[in-house]
């Protein structure tokens, strides 16, 4: 069985040069910490991500071959990455692709930095290129971002291609347009999905060619490519990592910006985004995480940062990390801290991987249709907006519809889904805001939601509890301080639309209602509701995805979800702390999870609930230096679940839990 890369080193182009090979390779910890290496295809200075002409990659990979001979005598897998297949944009063009069929967009501008993806020019031209790059005897080729979003081309070959592949009637780019920001839904949606379905197939013949050409020269090679945000859907990624990997194994590269550690949050976010991308893209492919430091100015993130952002990731479902962080100074003082922590920290992360089966479960968005977003831009497939604060605070997050207990839903992912879907989800567990009622009650669905909104509010309005089983005790104020995010305050996030509701069932019972500042009351603010379908619905009017992070809001969603869940949570996190938690699942069928440390202090007495009959848990964590290890003692807590007090988890670490 081939061995897969795990931890994967990306070195800027500049490493060619011997100075800096030599100080790159003469790191004590290089080995420890990586077991593969790829190669960024360029030149000597700073890379663009434009595309090159067959010649000027010819002479560069003659040049990079001493780089990939040094690392391979490291103990590394080697191979390159291909920047740019068919290209971004236009930062230093090369002259010598004049000629070529260059991209175009919506309005006709010309991108001089990108290639038509369905041009005969072009996948002649990729053949060529990743026929030079095979010939090197690479264990790995990596093709770029440039292949999952950049090919949105609107040239006379594309839109000839889709009109025939859609049967849609238009008659040029303009007509196009129209119909992808029509304000008519049907209209719209039915012309954006066609518009993925081509993008799916454009993508795939370039992959085809990739594969077949690479065969030739280097038939043992893994093939991957970068997943990015994957807005769409999935944008057909799934089928890619297939064709990539016909000959052998193929990977995917989860990515997305975190350039800084300025923002903790940021690292969990974009863990939400690989955890997405992997479920959706992998198949039988092996994912890593993009760690990076673009620009790569080593102390814009911190070491201890970057392999926290790789434990997020890989509890996310990730199966390592590919570290893009190498400065383009060469300078050894700068990065070798980094290689140093990734080596330490290597050991916890590949233990995320052995111990857990594929797959998080929890609460989660369901199916996301970025058809849905930005109704009136062109740009709607860049990728999805979502809130995921709930999942700072301990509640586990699910990536695909099959994976999640309770599915969140507002009004663009309603409007998305068919009426046959729709009555599926309210046989199940849903969790929504205002604007999701209003679609579902529009849609027919009235009598499975239980509410009605009465009116919205846009200021001089908190959430107050209500006497409830769910509420640690009533009168607690919920205050998202409308005024602020309505002004678009830096410091707060938006609440989103505000609206008092009300029951239309005696069935359905208010949990919060909301009020003025002085205290007059204006009506409904959250209700739950068990419809007849067998169904549960929880309707937040007042920023129900968003201010999660006070004690009383938490313990309410605790009681929230485990009704709406039916007691089918795998794990959370049951005390006050500012944590993530990845309930999965061991590759031997036992419940347990990786909780991330997202504060800035150490998580003292951490509790966690989970789902088992077993009176102890096994712990391990990563404490800057070591894997620790314990035994834990668990507590019965009732409806199936076990609480487990948790060692000292340092800042930005993370634990493994396992039931025994």
């Amino acid at each position: 069985m081939e061995t897969i890369c795990r931890s994967v080193l990306r070195v800027h182009s500049a490493y060619v040069k011997e100075e800096y090979l030599n100080a790159l390779l003469s790191v004590k910890d290089l080995s420890a910490a990586f077991d593969g290496a790829l190669v960024f295809v360029g030149d000597e200075g700073v890379m663009t991500h434009d595309v090159f002409s067959p010649a000027r990659i010819a002479a560069f990979a003659k040049k990079a071959k001493p780089l990939l001979e040094g690392l391979k005598a490291r103990g590394l897998k080697t191979g390159w990455n291909l920047l740019s297949t068919i290209g971004h944009h236009a930062e230093a063009p090369d002259r010598a692709m004049d000629g070529m069929d260059f991209m175009r967009w919506a309005d006709n501008t010309l991108n001089r930095g990108a290639l038509c993806p369905v041009s005969g020019k072009t996948l002649a031209y990729v053949a060529e290129v990743y026929g030079i790059l095979s010939e090197y005897a690479p264990d790995m080729i990596f093709s770029d971002d440039d292949l999952s979003y950049g090919a949105h081309c609107w040239c006379a070959h594309c839109l000839a291609g889709f009109k025939a592949f859609s049967g849609l009637d238009f008659i040029d780019a303009k007509g196009l347009s129209a119909m992808l920001v029509s304000p008519k839904t049907e209209v719209r949606e039915r012309a954006r999905k066609a518009w993925l379905d081509y993008y799916r197939v454009r993508i795939d013949r370039i992959f085809s060619t990739i594969v077949s050409v690479c065969a030739k020269n280097a038939p043992d090679a893994a093939m991957g490519f970068m997943t990015c945000v994957l807005g769409s859907d999935g944008m057909g990624a799934k089928k890619w990592s297939e064709t990539l990997g016909k000959n052998g194994t193929a990977y995917i590269r989860a990515g997305g910006g975190v350039y800084t550690d300025n923002a903790v949050n940021n690292a969990l976010k974009k863990a939400h985004s690989l955890g997405r991308q992997t479920a959706l893209a992998r198949g039988k492919a092996v994912s890593l995480a993009e760690v990076e430091n673009f620009p790569y100015q080593a102390i814009r993130k911190s070491a201890k940062f970057t392999v926290f952002e790789a434990m997020c990731y890989v509890a996310a479902g990730c199966n390592g990390a590919a570290y893009n962080l190498l400065p383009y100074s060469g300078t050894k003082e700068e990065y070798e801290p980094f290689i140093r922590m990734i080596a330490a920290a290597r050991p916890f992360l590949e233990e995320i991987d052995d111990t857990f089966a594929n797959g998080v479960y929890g609460v989660g968005w369901g199916l996301e249709r970025a058809f849905a977003e930005d109704v009136s831009s062109l740009q709607w497939h860049s990728e999805l907006d979502f809130d995921d604060e709930l999942f700072s605070v301990g509640f586990p997050p699910a990536y695909t519809a099959e994976n999640a207990c309770v599915t969140l839903l507002n009004g663009r992912y309603a409007a998305a889904r068919s009426d046959e879907e729709l009555g599926e989800l309210l046989r199940g567990a849903v969790f929504m805001d205002a604007d999701a009622l209003d679609v579902l009650n529009a849609r027919g669905f009235a009598a499975d939601t239980g509410f009605r909104t009465v009116k919205d509010v846009t200021h001089n309005a908190v959430e107050r509890d209500l006497p409830h089983p769910w509420n640690e005790k009533g009168g607690f104020l919920r205050d998202a301080r409308l005024e602020f995010s309505l002004n678009r305050h830096p410091e707060f996030e938006s609440a989103g639309r505000v609206a008092v509701i009300e029951a239309t069932n005696q069935k359905a019972e208010l949990v919060t209602e909301m009020q003025t500042y002085t205290g007059e009351t204006l009506g409904g603010a959250s209700g739950r509701f068990e419809n007849p379908r067998g169904g549960r619905v929880f309707v937040g009017g007042y920023a129900p995805f968003t201010w999660c992070y006070s004690l009383p809001r938490k313990t309410q969603l605790i009681n929230a979800f485990q009704w709406l869940s039916k007691g089918a949570l795998t794990g959370y996190v049951s005390s006050y702390h500012k944590a993530a938690f990845f309930a999965r699942k061991t590759k031997e069928g036992k419940n347990g999870g990786v909780l991330c440390n997202c504060s800035l202090d150490d998580a003292e007495n951490v509790r966690v609930a989970l789902h088992t009959k077993g009176k102890t848990l096994s712990f391990s964590c990563f404490d800057g230096k070591t894997v620790l290890r314990r035994t834990l003692e668990t507590k019965e807590e009732g409806g199936g679940y076990r609480t487990a007090v948790l060692p000292r988890i340092s800042s930005l670490s993370a634990g493994i839990i396992i039931e025994e």
